[in-house]
């Protein structure tokens, strides 16, 4: 009789470990739920113009750039040596400028579209926990890093998500 005991306990022990480490796990592809927000279109309109004041700040400064080697170039034969070094260092300085433009152009952008997106990304993340939770999951997966080998389409959130953020429904592209 013990030793029916003992079994029994350590079948329902093990039952129990078993049940608590059980996971229900969905996955979704999160770049597509962003990209597919009506919020992200006010995001492209406002990076496009800030790359373009970009483009248009650098460009004057490679034209400087031309403008000063084309009048070193015409003139270099005529200007005394210190003349010369002047315009030189005068070149260098503006080529400096042109590259630290750049940088900051980079940095800039990068720094505006985090800014931009965090309220998006926000929403988009809320809305995956809320559907999770009601869902029972445990583990949501970002799908769209394509690592996943196989994917049972129940286990798709995009489409119950996109429904809980307002965004309707979406057909498989």
């Amino acid at each position: 009789m013990k030793h029916l005991l003992k079994t029994a306990l350590l079948f329902i022990c093990i039952l129990a470990v078993s049940s608590t480490f059980a996971q229900k796990v969905g996955y979704l592809n999160f770049q597509e739920l962003v990209q597919d927000m009506p919020e992200i279109k006010k995001v492209k309109v406002k990076m496009d113009s800030l790359n373009m004041q970009w483009e248009e700040t650098i460009k004057m400064t490679n034209e400087d750039i031309q403008k000063k080697m084309a009048d070193y170039e015409a003139h270099v034969a005529t200007w005394t040596p210190t003349i010369k070094s002047l315009k030189e260092k005068d070149i260098i300085d503006l080529r400096g400028k042109a590259e630290s433009l750049n940088q900051t152009a980079q940095e800039d952008l990068q720094a505006q579209q985090k800014k931009l997106l965090e309220p998006i990304v926000k929403r988009a993340k809320e809305g995956v926990a809320i559907v999770a939770k009601e869902g029972g999951y445990t583990m949501v997966i970002d799908s769209s890093a394509e690592i996943l080998v196989y994917t049972n389409p129940a286990d798709d959130l995009l489409p119950l998500v996109r429904k809980k953020i307002g965004l309707g429904t979406v057909f498989p592209k």
